[in-house]
């Protein structure tokens, strides 16, 4: 029976791929790995060449050892060549060689030395199960009791919500009780005796009917890692990684963009409700009539700022952890979410971005990227702390700045306006200062972990 991934290593890093290997395979990944998986009296390179045809993605474990290993540098050809993805995890500071550089050039990869070493490889078992169109194991287990912690409503209509949770968290009169508490700020978990199949379903209808939860069983999140504010801002976290970016004009060779700490990001952009809640007022043609979770457009650069320093007043957090626009490397590490798409969680822009129409999305209404972020490509752009240059920045933690401050920055992801080819995780546009109607707004913050 064929695996689903081909681990490529250096037989010097063999504790640390086998530790890979059983993660993996935690998540439901199957594995194969040489010598383990070579059959008796088979040759060995027969059955390698075997094992990478038959899989449907390879795993490259990068290393000093792999860099220099030509067994490492046949394998990723080979793959390479028949046209399977890499999936790239360093378990060193260490850059691609020369030889394997052309073929890691279009793909992320993803650290395993400098954040949770198991919570990395959560990730890349996630991204490697939406490759292969299916649940994380993880998400659908045997599981026993689990906990639905209801976090947030955006709903305005409750009364369907509310008979979900009667239904299948057995709350009977007390759901309307829970909903209003939720709606105050609280964050009310549940324990039920569901499997977690079922606790996943759930989820789900719970989130298509204006509800927010996470379900967990034992010490496995069944979702992506999202955390609320103490303000109720609903934040993703991004682990620590990179990828390597092709040049946009030609003229230059690909370069690696780094991200050395993991951040939290907002699931959605700024919306309306949000921006009134922290500024204050109704501004220009947004009324009231208007949906309060359309995203915030036309705030002008001095605005965002003022935003980001009550946001931070009210959280109290430290100077250097708070609240700002991502920078372009943080905002297209994030859209990726480890895997290699043309658009943020899909090949089809159809699927995941709001386009080509009059007027921006209420948001989360197209399907998120594996790290539960929606609207990252689509629906409205959103501005950057870089400033604009023909080239985007490179290297670790970049971030382009220039001698004027006036200058504009740069607008990612494309909006309601845009055509498909401007919705790509590479497209870029230079934004002004004074905001536009299709220019929106999504913040991030320290972790406070790494």
């Amino acid at each position: 029976m064929s695996k689903d991934v081909f681990i490529s290593y250096s037989k010097r890093d063999n504790d640390l791929t086998v530790s890979i290997c059983r993660l993996l395979e935690t998540n439901g990944v199957s594995c194969w790995m040489a010598p383990r998986d070579v059959p008796p009296g088979n040759p060995f390179d027969e059955a390698i060449i075997d094992a990478i045809e038959s899989t449907k993605a390879t795993i490259l474990v990068l290393s000093k050892h792999a860099n220099a290993s030509r067994f490492v540098w046949s394998e990723v050809n080979r793959a390479f060549t028949k046209g399977r993805p890499i999936f790239t995890v360093r378990v060193e500071n260490v850059e691609p060689a020369k030889p394997l550089e052309l073929y890691l050039a279009r793909d992320q990869w993803i650290d395993a030395f400098s954040s949770s070493f198991e919570e990395t490889l959560h990730h890349l078992g996630d991204a490697i199960c939406v490759l292969l169109r299916r649940q994380p194991l993880r998400e659908y287990g045997d599981g026993g009791d689990c906990t639905v912690t209801l976090v947030h409503i955006e709903a305005r209509d409750t009364f369907q919500l509310a008979q979900l949770l009667r239904a299948n968290l057995l709350l009977g009169n007390r759901a309307v009780e829970v909903i209003d508490r939720i709606r105050g700020g609280e964050i009310v978990e549940v324990r039920r005796n569901l499997p977690l199949s079922g606790a996943r379903k759930l989820w789900k209808e719970i989130r298509s009917r204006g509800g927010w939860a996470s379900v967990t069983s034992a010490s496995i999140e069944a979702t992506p890692h999202i955390v609320k504010s103490p303000t109720g801002i609903l934040l993703a976290r991004i682990p620590a990684g990179g990828f390597n970016r092709r040049s946009l004009n030609g003229r230059t060779e690909s370069a690696v963009v780094r991200i050395r700490r993991p951040y939290l990001m907002m699931t959605v952009p700024v919306t309306r409700q949000l921006f009134r809640d922290v500024m204050g007022g109704v501004r220009r043609a947004q009324r009231d009539r208007e949906s309060p979770l359309l995203p915030m457009t036309g705030v002008a650069w001095d605005e965002v700022m003022e935003l980001c320093a009550r946001l931070n007043a009210r959280e109290q957090l430290a100077k250097g952890s708070g609240y700002r626009p991502p920078t372009e490397a943080e905002w297209e590490l994030a859209a990726r979410a480890g895997r290699d798409t043309e658009y943020s969680g899909s090949n089809s822009y159809h699927d995941v971005a709001w386009y080509e129409a009059m007027s921006p999305a209420v948001v989360g209404e197209r399907a998120p990227n594996a790290w539960g972020l929606y609207d990252m490509s689509g629906n409205v752009e959103e501005i950057c702390l870089d400033h604009y240059r023909e080239e985007p920045a490179q290297g670790d933690d970049p971030l382009a700045e220039v001698e004027d401050p006036r200058s504009a920055r740069v607008a990612k992801g494309g909006s309601y306006r845009s055509k498909p080819t401007e919705l790509r995780i590479s497209a870029r546009t230079p934004a002004t200062r004074d905001g536009a109607p299709w220019l929106g707004i999504r913040l991030v913050r320290g972790a406070n972990d790494g």
